[in-house]
């Protein structure tokens, strides 16, 4: 039987290090401590489809707590107590100025303002997400999270005069500030380390 090495105590130490600059992770906690634990808070997530979705996959054919999952869902039966699924809503402040269909409906999506037609004077509202950040973000490690694939600046003509920031942002702060989409979540979730 061959005789393993002993660990170095340098080893050991660099090894510790590298695991005390990892963040906490909850999963990671055994069950029975989780449960004893205090309650996890509530998450909210809105989803932004810019080229939309095939309806018919999406709307149960049925109202009520008792219906039947249409197939954009298949797989979350298991979850249904846990969702609402909201449809017949109509946005009419998303609704644009003549021309400029994606950017009022963009920047129309969760702040339900209407925004103000134009380049540089950018006027929307406060969107639905930073509500909650503001009530509930206390309770979570990031009070609030914007996630997106697409990057780009919040200057210019995007759609037919309205700004980029109507086009480019759907949660925002207040009236005048767009939160952009953050392109690298891991990015927000690692500590800030000193500057030496």
């Amino acid at each position: 039987m061959k005789r393993r090495q002993p660990i170095s105590r340098r080893l050991l130490l660099g090894g510790g290090a590298t695991l005390f600059g990892l963040p906490f992770l909850e999963s990671l906690v055994p069950r029975a401590a989780r449960a004893q634990a205090e309650a996890a808070p509530v998450r909210l997530v809105y989803i932004f489809l810019p080229n939309g979705l095939d309806m018919a996959t999406f709307r149960p054919a049925t109202v009520g707590t008792d219906y039947a999952l249409p197939p954009m869902f298949t797989g979350l039966d298991a979850l249904k107590g846990d969702f609402s699924i909201v449809t017949g809503l109509e946005n009419v402040n998303a609704k644009p100025d003549g021309a400029g269909d994606h950017a009022a409906g963009t920047s129309g999506f969760i702040t339900c303002a209407h925004a103000n037609k134009s380049q540089t004077d950018v006027k929307l509202g406060i969107s639905a997400d930073q509500v909650a950040a503001q009530k509930f973000g206390a309770a979570t490690r990031l009070p609030s999270l914007q996630l997106g694939i697409d990057g780009g600046g919040g200057t210019g003509d995007c759609d037919s005069g309205y700004s980029c920031a109507y086009a480019r942002n759907i949660s925002w702060a207040d009236a005048l500030t767009p939160l952009p989409k953050n392109r690298r979540p891991g990015a927000s979730l690692q500590p800030a380390l000193p500057r030496v």
